[in-house]
């Protein structure tokens, strides 16, 4: 990473917050499982057990769905290089990746370069779990 020889440590903190926050702003993330009744995930994601949780057939809207990727889970997080001429391939890899620990979520994800509401069909809900 030559781009990065001579700048201070401060200069490089900056950098990267700059380079995070514009994935963040320019980027979307909804995440899925394949276990919605998992006590853990009721816990940490469901605002203390007041939450639901929405079921899809995603085959019911592919155009949508059509980005689903698994999640990978690691024992632990790679270092990616980053390259300036294409940041979002990094970005969108470590957007796939999440420590083992975190397995029993069985999480998949679409990661899109979109950033606000989309639409998916009302035929594709096929439950509600509270």
């Amino acid at each position: 990473m030559s781009y990065l020889r001579g700048l201070s440590e401060g200069q490089i903190k900056s950098l990267l917050q700059d380079v995070t926050e514009g994935f963040l702003k320019k980027f979307g993330v909804a995440c899925f499982t394949l276990h919605p009744t998992d006590f853990l995930m009721w816990s940490h994601y469901a605002n203390g057990h007041r939450g639901v949780c929405f079921v899809y057939n995603t085959e019911a809207d592919q155009s949508f769905f059509r980005r689903l990727s698994k999640v990978e889970y690691v024992p632990k997080l790679k270092t990616h290089e980053l390259s300036m001429n294409e940041p979002e391939k990094a970005f969108l890899k470590l957007m796939h990746e999440k420590l083992d620990v975190w397995s029993n979520e069985m999480e998949w994800r679409i990661v899109e370069q979109y950033h606000g509401l989309k639409s998916i069909k009302k035929k594709a809900l096929v439950a509600v779990i509270f």
